[in-house]
């Protein structure tokens, strides 16, 4: 029985169980079939895939409808958004530029899975391109 219809599986302690679950269901929501998830999707361990992945992650999140940001330490309201964001493990990963950078859409999600806020909002955009230092003509159009 798989994971998701056994209450009791071991996968559901998992730290990203629930990030993997939680993605699927809004990508059903959006109307997609299937989603990729950096948290089960690249074997680390392998230095052979991990260099693949890295350097096939600009084009695969390029052609992303959309990308959902989990930002799992972002306790927020949107009206704490400007001071919160900043503070984001997500800005300090190794891959972070790419997924900024190539998809058109991001969603970016708190800690309790709240939208707050979409690369396309002008304000989210400005925010980002504060706290990362890229320009945001690029965030728009990486071209």
């Amino acid at each position: 029985m798989a994971a998701a219809q056994d209450a009791t599986h071991p996968a559901r302690k998992k730290a990203g169980y629930r990030k993997i679950q939680k993605t699927c269901e809004l990508a059903r929501i959006d109307g997609f079939s299937h989603a990729w998830i950096d948290t089960c999707c690249i074997d680390k361990s392998s230095s052979a895939e991990l260099s693949e992945a890295i350097n096939s992650m600009f084009q695969w999140y390029q052609s992303a409808k959309i990308c959902y940001a989990y930002l799992a330490d972002l306790i927020s309201e949107q009206n704490e958004l400007e001071h919160a964001l900043p503070k984001c493990r997500w800005f300090t990963r190794g891959w972070c530029l790419q997924e900024l950078i190539a998809p058109r859409e991001i969603l970016f999600y708190d800690s309790a899975w709240r939208l707050c806020g979409r690369k396309t909002d002008s304000d989210i955009r400005s925010l980002i391109s504060r706290v990362t230092t890229i320009h945001e003509g690029v965030l728009v159009d990486p071209a």
